[in-house]
């Protein structure tokens, strides 16, 4: 699982995105010079090593292939950054989410803990109408300790609760990278994916509040 750290770590990287390699998401459109270019890999293996557009320009120019510089630039943007980003998207919103199940899981933990300790204490108490003051006073050495226990695992809900709330802003931030993607999305299937993400992490928050 996923600590919280890292995945805000992850979500200042996200607008960095450093990958290399074919993946099965590579966008290849008919009408991008580019995407149709033979020397496509390379281009993108040089702007993943820092050169500049008008230096991929140059490149090309060496390899016979004209490409106007909008053109190049349009197509690291949109060919080849938006799926990497996409799918960075995805990853991060799946440790997201199951930060927040591990934290609900363990809330959910304390709640029963809590209800069987208040039934328990319930018990004692009526077990203890009309008896001897020793077990009177024994019983209610027991029935302190369980207090106590139940306002221990209080503060840790209301500690759970506490280390939730950062997250919120964390899940906040994602959405409005998300809402951009979807902006710069080249295909319908993309923008329905990131949406489905946007609607999956609103339905983590949702959980949050309960």
């Amino acid at each position: 699982m996923a600590s919280k750290s890292l995945i805000k770590t992850k979500l200042a990287n996200i607008c960095n995105v450093n990958e290399s390699g074919e993946t099965e998401d590579v966008v290849n459109k008919v009408n991008c010079k580019l995407c149709q270019c033979e020397f496509r890999l390379e281009v993108e293996e040089l702007f993943e090593k820092g050169q500049s557009i008008l230096s991929i320009c140059k490149f090309l120019n060496t390899k016979g292939v004209i490409i106007a510089y909008p053109s190049i630039r349009n197509h690291l943007l949109y060919h080849y950054l938006s799926p990497i980003k996409s799918r960075a998207l995805q990853e991060y919103a799946d440790d997201v989410s199951g930060w927040i199940d591990s934290k609900r899981d363990r809330d959910d933990e304390l709640q029963i803990q809590i209800a069987m300790l208040n039934r328990k204490l319930f018990h004692i108490e009526l077990a203890v109408e009309d008896k001897d003051i020793d077990t009177v006073l024994r019983s209610s050495k027991i029935s302190t300790e369980i207090i106590q226990t139940i306002n221990d695992l209080e503060d840790k809900r209301k500690a759970l609760s506490d280390d939730m709330k950062p997250i919120e802003v964390v899940i906040n931030n994602l959405s409005n990278i998300i809402a951009n993607q979807i902006k710069n999305a080249t295909s319908t299937e993309t923008r329905e994916a990131l949406k489905t993400i946007v609607s999956e992490l609103k339905k983590s928050v949702s959980h949050m509040n309960v």
